[in-house]
């Protein structure tokens, strides 16, 4: 098998098919590391979100060889509705989201600070669960059929 210089194989690294046919949603896309190695994994991102105009920015540079089929939408997840995203059936929820509420550099606020996002995680796998998105996740991570 033909490997770039990374080791990984130059199929896996460039195909914009996912291997294993599944699709997910990435919130706090940023750069797109994790969307990248689940996309290497077999996953096609179906919609990646950032507010960041850089990330946003970095993706389509890189459209050519590594995000080419990516749909990246600068966005505010708090602002998302997932009642109005019509997105076919994907089966996994990713995120990013930012780490600093609970970190000693972000002085511990956790629930506090304005920079919590995993509230925004949980109500957008909540929705997929409850079914407010139309079904957009057909299950979750740990293979539980959405209901």
């Amino acid at each position: 098998m033909q490997t770039n210089g990374n080791h990984v194989p130059r199929d896996a690294a460039t195909s914009p098919v996912p291997v294993n046919g599944e699709r997910h949603v990435d919130l706090f896309v940023g750069a797109g590391g994790l969307a990248l190695g689940l996309q290497r994994a077999g996953f096609l991102p179906a919609l990646t979100v950032d507010w960041d105009e850089r990330s946003i920015a970095t993706l389509e540079a890189n459209s050519q060889r590594y995000t080419r089929d990516w749909s990246a939408v600068r966005a505010d997840v708090r602002d998302l509705d997932y009642s109005a995203i019509a997105l076919s059936p994907v089966s996994l929820v990713s995120a990013g989201a930012p780490c600093q509420p609970f970190s000693i550099g972000g002085q511990l606020r956790g629930e506090d600070d304005e920079r919590n996002m995993f509230p925004e995680v949980v109500r957008a796998v909540s929705s997929q669960e409850s079914g407010e998105a139309g079904g957009w996740v057909k299950r979750l991570a740990s293979g539980r059929e959405a209901g």
